[in-house]
Protein backbone atom coordinates (compact mmCIF):
# COMPACT_ATOMS: atom_id res chain seq x y z
CA UNK A 1 0.00 0.00 0.00
CA UNK A 2 1.39 3.56 -0.94
CA UNK A 3 1.16 6.13 2.00
CA UNK A 4 -1.60 8.27 1.40
CA UNK A 5 -1.01 11.08 3.29
CA UNK A 6 0.72 13.06 0.47
CA UNK A 7 -2.42 13.01 -1.37
CA UNK A 8 -4.83 13.65 1.17
CA UNK A 9 -2.42 16.77 2.48
CA UNK A 10 -3.00 18.12 -0.59
CA UNK A 11 -6.63 19.01 -0.05
CA UNK A 12 -6.43 19.36 3.64
CA UNK A 13 -7.90 22.88 3.14
CA UNK A 14 -10.95 20.76 3.67
CA UNK A 15 -11.88 20.80 7.44
CA UNK A 16 -13.10 17.19 7.29
CA UNK A 17 -10.04 16.11 5.43
CA UNK A 18 -7.71 18.34 7.56
CA UNK A 19 -9.30 16.68 10.55
CA UNK A 20 -8.46 13.25 9.41
CA UNK A 21 -4.69 14.20 8.40
CA UNK A 22 -4.87 15.03 11.99
CA UNK A 23 -5.95 11.43 13.09
CA UNK A 24 -3.45 9.32 10.86
CA UNK A 25 -0.68 11.41 12.28
CA UNK A 26 -1.68 10.81 15.70
CA UNK A 27 -2.27 7.20 14.91
CA UNK A 28 1.11 6.63 13.34
CA UNK A 29 3.07 8.76 15.97
CA UNK A 30 1.43 6.18 19.35
CA UNK A 31 2.23 3.26 17.22
CA UNK A 32 5.47 3.83 15.67
CA UNK A 33 6.68 5.60 19.54
CA UNK A 34 5.19 2.54 21.27
CA UNK A 35 2.75 3.99 22.87
CA UNK A 36 0.49 1.22 22.36
CA UNK A 37 -2.45 2.17 24.77
CA UNK A 38 -2.73 5.50 23.60
CA UNK A 39 -2.77 4.41 20.28
CA UNK A 40 -5.39 2.42 21.43
CA UNK A 41 -7.80 4.65 22.91
CA UNK A 42 -7.33 6.43 19.55
CA UNK A 43 -8.53 3.96 17.86
CA UNK A 44 -12.02 4.10 20.46
CA UNK A 45 -12.23 7.71 19.38
CA UNK A 46 -12.11 6.66 15.84
CA UNK A 47 -14.58 4.51 16.17
CA UNK A 48 -17.02 6.86 18.24
CA UNK A 49 -16.13 9.33 15.41
CA UNK A 50 -16.96 7.28 12.96
CA UNK A 51 -19.41 5.33 13.97
CA UNK A 52 -21.57 4.17 11.18
CA UNK A 53 -18.18 3.82 8.54
CA UNK A 54 -16.71 1.80 11.56
CA UNK A 55 -20.05 -0.90 11.57
CA UNK A 56 -20.09 -1.41 7.78
CA UNK A 57 -15.81 -1.95 8.43
CA UNK A 58 -15.97 -4.33 11.25
CA UNK A 59 -19.15 -6.41 9.09
CA UNK A 60 -17.07 -6.29 5.77
CA UNK A 61 -13.93 -7.04 7.66
CA UNK A 62 -14.51 -9.49 10.12
CA UNK A 63 -10.86 -10.00 10.98
CA UNK A 64 -10.19 -9.17 14.42
CA UNK A 65 -6.61 -7.42 15.43
CA UNK A 66 -4.95 -9.19 17.91
CA UNK A 67 -1.51 -7.89 17.78
CA UNK A 68 -0.62 -3.80 18.38
CA UNK A 69 0.77 -4.14 14.54
CA UNK A 70 -2.54 -5.62 13.72
CA UNK A 71 -4.59 -3.25 15.12
CA UNK A 72 -2.22 -0.10 13.62
CA UNK A 73 -2.56 -1.58 10.22
CA UNK A 74 -6.94 -2.35 10.53
CA UNK A 75 -7.09 1.11 11.29
CA UNK A 76 -4.65 2.57 8.47
CA UNK A 77 -6.76 0.60 6.10
CA UNK A 78 -9.83 2.25 7.63
CA UNK A 79 -8.97 5.75 7.60
CA UNK A 80 -6.92 5.22 4.30
CA UNK A 81 -10.71 4.37 2.93
CA UNK A 82 -11.90 7.11 5.04
CA UNK A 83 -9.73 10.20 3.94
CA UNK A 84 -10.67 9.00 0.04
CA UNK A 85 -14.47 9.12 0.61
CA UNK A 86 -14.02 12.29 2.04
CA UNK A 87 -12.08 13.27 -1.28
CA UNK A 88 -15.01 11.83 -3.02
CA UNK A 89 -17.76 13.85 -1.30
CA UNK A 90 -15.53 16.76 -2.13
CA UNK A 91 -16.18 16.18 -5.41
CA UNK A 92 -12.08 14.51 -5.98
CA UNK A 93 -12.22 11.81 -7.71
CA UNK A 94 -8.69 9.19 -7.93
CA UNK A 95 -11.05 5.75 -8.55
CA UNK A 96 -7.42 4.28 -10.24
CA UNK A 97 -5.95 3.74 -6.92
CA UNK A 98 -8.65 0.81 -5.72
CA UNK A 99 -9.98 -2.56 -6.16
CA UNK A 100 -13.36 -2.69 -6.83
CA UNK A 101 -13.84 -3.63 -3.36
CA UNK A 102 -12.19 -0.59 -2.12
CA UNK A 103 -14.73 1.73 -4.47
CA UNK A 104 -17.76 0.29 -3.15
CA UNK A 105 -17.04 0.73 0.21
CA UNK A 106 -16.08 4.27 -0.34
CA UNK A 107 -19.20 4.87 -1.96
CA UNK A 108 -20.80 3.41 1.14
CA UNK A 109 -19.73 5.88 2.77
CA UNK A 110 -20.85 8.70 1.50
Amino acid sequence: MNDYLPTLEQYKDYKDISDLITDVKMLRSYYFSGKYEAMRQHIGKLTEKYFGETLMWNISHTFEPNTEQQAYLNAENFLRLKGFSLLFKNGIKIYEQFTSEEIDFIRSTK
